[in-house]
């Protein structure tokens, strides 16, 4: 079973401004807050919420977490049978499962993030996210 993780980008004055942080989701008074669990109970801290994800249940061939809105570089056959292809992809999820999509191929390596091809990971690498790194998926002629 996959573990159930949140990461966004707290928004509040002090020393986690403008840091990734990771943990369980909440609210409170409707603005959405990751919690980390301390040796002092629960800490939550607000974060900007378009940056909130959730964590796949995937790690990239270094080992890294890959979360909802992360940018991987990825090489994967082809459904057509052609050559492995090198793209720039996006993580969301949609329809009960992940996916990755560029600007013109989408692959559905991991299913429902229950499990996935053994070799799905070695092919995926994350190389910035679409909140801090948007420029990652321009398209250049």
């Amino acid at each position: 079973m996959r573990k159930i993780l949140f990461r966004g980008k707290c928004n509040e004055v002090g020393k986690y401004n403008g840091q990734w942080i990771e943990g369980f989701y909440g609210e409170d008074d409707g603005k959405p807050i990751i919690a980390r669990s301390t040796d002092h109970g629960l800490i939550g801290y607000f974060c900007e919420p378009d940056s909130i994800g959730q964590y796949t249940g995937l790690t990239d061939k270094n080992g890294k977490k890959i979360f909802e809105g992360d940018i991987c570089n990825i090489s994967i056959p082809r459904i057509d049978g052609g050559f492995n292809r090198h793209n720039k992809c996006l993580c969301s999820y949609e329809g009960g499962m992940y996916k990755f999509s560029s600007y013109s191929d989408i692959y559905l390596c991991m299913g429902n993030g229950y499990g996935y091809p053994d070799t799905c990971h070695q092919n995926i690498e994350v190389i910035g996210n679409i909140h801090d790194n948007p420029e990652l998926l321009e398209v250049t002629e």
